[in-house]
């Protein structure tokens, strides 16, 4: 004997089945979902657990507070530090140099290194003007100084003119931190 006759009603039982398991599974996943994340808890990604404690994001990010105030102000400390190697420009090399820093928990900069290098006659450059950065705001996770991670490119030009006419852009990606004093 034949359970269903009807193909329809086969159809539709195993349509509702269907969709009532849908609906189920939504319904765990959202409930795992806020179990794991409660509102308003940030998790801050560490970049070494257990050592050194290097942040990539926290409440509040570190900031240049020379030659003006935040990503300006280091901007501007770049370019009126920078020298463009003379080999360099003699040999017409530009390119974008991807510098790694860490603002430390005092405010000093270290671990300053080349992510990714144009040349190294730029890299080396790049890497010294950043090392020679004075103090910054420290970066701030629960109301204490932590170390915090930052990758910056700055990018070499030379004008299609005199080589001493050369120019230095620096930019940094990420927009200006939170709780940062206006100018």
């Amino acid at each position: 004997m034949q359970l269903f006759k009807n193909n329809g009603v086969r159809r539709a039982l195993i349509l509702s089945l269907l969709a009532a398991t849908a609906v189920f599974a939504a319904t765990c996943t959202k409930e795992i979902l806020m179990q794991q994340d409660p509102p308003g808890q940030l998790q801050v990604p560490q970049l070494a657990p257990g050592s050194d404690n290097l942040y990539f994001v926290v409440e509040q990010m570190p900031y240049f507070k020379e030659e003006g105030k935040g990503y300006d102000g280091f901007r501007k400390f770049i370019a009126e530090n920078i020298r463009y190697p003379e080999e360099a420009r003699e040999q017409g090399i530009e390119g974008r140099v991807f510098v790694q820093l860490t603002v430390k928990d005092d405010g000093s900069v270290g671990n300053v290194n080349v992510v990714r290098g144009a040349d190294p006659l730029l890299d080396r450059e790049a890497v010294r003007v950043v090392e020679a950065s004075p103090r910054w705001v420290p970066g701030m996770q629960n109301g204490k100084p932590v170390n915090v991670v930052f990758t910056m490119p700055v990018t070499f030009l030379l004008p299609g003119g005199e080589p001493d006419e050369e120019v230095l852009t620096m930019t940094v990606t990420s927009s200006p931190p939170k709780g940062e004093p206006e100018e």
